[in-house]
């Protein structure tokens, strides 16, 4: 992977001029170990995902490249979203209106709140981006697990991504956490690689969330009931989608399973 995550080089119209200079802070050149024997180069963008550029410069730069999508439960990451976004002090609205008002605003890569984006509603539509890309690279191409197997059951979760890239699977999996603050590294059969990003990593291990609308003072929101249901039957048929996409009940989502509330 490459040694600094999350450059948006297909997604910023800057950074993508400038992806092979040498000066560049994210230059390509520079940003990948250069070893003869590696099979892939991989970076992770959350951007690329529903950056419209994305997928014809990626088509235009690089030979059968390989797509992994990490996901998760749609709800619980705008929640996770909305609270991260409070937390910089880049929100004031009440979550409701907060997710409301974003929904019909064009996600425009280039406009951002210090790196951030509000686009809520656009990074949970799953099945709507995800969709495209098969289009473009042909589903054998496109791999999706969700962060909730990565958690329950991580060693063959990687290795469906090793087999998915036609590598040797692991035999075991060691994970040291060498600082327990930041989870920046990892070490895999005794190498140390660069771990997934943060945001991937918070997402692992989600706090556990009561059915209650009153957030702790100046703490987190948590959603009220009917806040959530408003985003089930809103989300309801990305899900669905989602599900016909990747051949499987997404079960590991209890927020599209329980009460009831099953796309099936």
């Amino acid at each position: 992977m490459s040694k600094i995550k999350e450059t948006h080089n297909y997604a910023y119209d800057p950074h993508y001029v400038k992806r092979f200079d040498s000066d560049w802070i994210f230059s390509y050149n520079d940003i990948f170990h250069n070893d003869p024997k590696v099979k892939y180069f991989g970076e992770s963008s959350t951007i690329h995902c529903i950056t419209e550029t994305t997928i014809p410069r990626i088509i235009q730069d690089e030979i059968n490249p390989k797509i992994i999508f990490v996901l998760r439960d749609p709800i619980e990451r705008i929640l996770s979203h909305y609270n991260w976004l409070k937390s910089l002090g880049l929100v004031k609205k009440e979550f409701f209106k907060e997710i409301k008002d974003s929904i019909n605003v064009p996600f425009d890569p280039n406009k951002n709140l210090n790196g951030n984006y509000k686009s809520y509603i656009e990074f949970s539509k799953y099945a709507t981006f995800i969709k495209r890309w098969i289009d473009a690279f042909n589903r054998e191409n496109v791999l999706i697990i969700t962060t909730e197997e990565l958690s329950s059951d991580y060693f063959n979760t990687i290795n469906t991504c090793f087999d998915f890239l036609k590598l040797p699977q692991l035999d075991e999996i060691k994970i040291v956490r060498e600082n327990v603050t930041t989870l920046n590294k990892q070490k895999i059969s005794g190498k140390s690689i660069s771990s997934l990003s943060k945001k991937i990593l918070k997402s692992l291990f989600p706090n556990s969330l009561e059915q209650s609308g009153k957030p702790k003072s100046g703490g987190k929101h948590i959603l009220a009931i009917e806040e959530r249901k408003w985003l089930q039957n809103f989300l309801f048929s990305e899900v669905e989608t989602l599900e016909i996409i990747i051949g499987r009940e997404l079960t590991e989502w209890s927020n599209f399973k329980n009460n009831g509330n099953s796309t099936h």
